[in-house]
């Protein structure tokens, strides 16, 4: 069984957290935002209607970073959880608070 693990990262945004927070829950504009996009230039991605909020869903398809989908299960005011699945078919929970 893998070891869990942890990445961190941060970053300084001139931006209210309700501003950030909006951004985030928007799956519409991930691509406006996602380092992992801006990476790898053959990617194609699909967005549903709606693209906003519980239930919202991304998928991609790339090169080099392969395919998958992320689907946003939870929103509230101080966290939103997300869960994502890769080509090889494993599933990984995201939380972003």
């Amino acid at each position: 069984m893998a070891k869990p693990y942890e990445i961190k990262a941060s970053i300084q945004i001139e931006a209210t957290p309700a501003k950030v927070h909006e951004v985030l829950i928007d799956l519409g504009r991930l691509d406006d935002w996602s380092p992992f996009v801006s990476m790898d230039k053959t990617v194609v991605s699909t967005v549903s209607t709606p693209s906003v909020g519980e239930g919202a869903v991304y998928e991609w398809a790339g090169k080099r970073i392969g395919k998958g989908k992320m689907e946003i299960m939870l929103v509230s005011p101080d966290c939103i959880k997300s869960q994502m699945t890769f080509l090889n078919g494993k599933n990984t929970d995201l939380a972003y608070s």
